[in-house]
């Protein structure tokens, strides 16, 4: 089921946390590890890991903010190992506050790495397998629906899941394109207050599934692995209303808008991490 044998994977921001349990559990099934993250000591140590495991791994160092040294890592995987067959898009920032008092030096720093780092390599990886096919799993969040105090981050991963949506409409054929909303007990958990959370060795495993061939069937689709339960994100629709005709003025859109309960996000209260 998760036979990634020979595969040639390459995991973004796989330094620690998350990324770390991603490219480990990607080696432990076979592939062929390309170990991405800014932080060369990190890259390094998770290679080592994986090399002592008697696993093979390269480290790249590039910042995914960069399309420049995006297409060098690219080369550089293929370069190595032969090919690529996987992307794991999730190098991320993190950043909480309130939506009135963004810093926005920090928020096009991270926007940079969130929503164009994803976008840098998922063409770059594109361009490489395309006319042979391979997987794109990219990373969003819960935050991406809303949780107070993350504002930015949030914004940046609904744009992750948009693009999802899209590269997973117009690639399809092409290339299995699946989002990923995790959560697991990692530095960037413990930032936002949780004192516990899952391992994130076990969304290692999930990760190395959605790379494999059977997993194919979720092309498009969202999963959410949060305290233990599995969950798919459903509805992207606009619910109808009713009709409107040309020229009805204010008093009919109000009409039908006034009979809305409220709601929103404001009623149905933030979403929980």
């Amino acid at each position: 089921m998760t036979d990634l044998v020979g595969k040639a994977v390459l995991v973004t921001g796989a330094g620690r946390g998350l990324g770390r349990s991603y490219a480990r559990a990607a080696a432990r099934a076979g592939a062929k590890v390309m170990v991405n993250d800014v932080d060369a000591d990190a890259a390094d140590g998770v290679t080592g890991e994986i090399v002592a495991a008697g696993g093979v791994a390269a480290a790249s160092h590039h910042s995914v903010s960069d399309p420049e040294a995006v297409e060098a890592m690219m080369a550089s995987c293929v370069d190595m190992f032969g090919t690529l067959d996987a992307l794991v898009n999730n190098a991320g920032l993190f950043m909480t506050g309130p939506a009135e008092a963004v810093d926005l030096t920090r928020a096009r720093q991270l926007i940079d790495v969130n929503f164009y780092g994803v976008l840098h390599c998922g063409l770059a990886a594109y361009r490489r397998m395309a006319d042979r096919g391979g997987v794109i799993v990219n990373v969003t969040s819960g935050a991406s629906l809303g949780i107070a105090g993350m504002s930015i981050y949030g914004a940046s991963k609904a744009a992750v899941s948009a693009l999802t949506t899209h590269w997973a409409m117009e690639w399809a054929g092409k290339i299995t394109v699946i989002g990923l909303s995790p959560i697991g007990f990692t530095r960037m958990t413990r930032a936002i207050g949780l004192e516990s959370g899952p391992d994130p060795d076990d969304t290692g495993a999930l990760v190395s599934y959605l790379l494999s061939a059977g997993a194919r069937h979720l092309h498009g689709r969202t999963i959410r692995y949060a305290r233990g339960d599995l969950h798919m994100l459903e509805g992207a629709s606009f619910r109808p209303l009713g009709a409107v005709s040309a020229g009805s003025g204010v008093a009919a859109f109000a009409a039908m808008l006034d009979a809305i309960e409220p709601g929103g996000a404001t009623a149905r209260g933030p979403m929980k991490a």
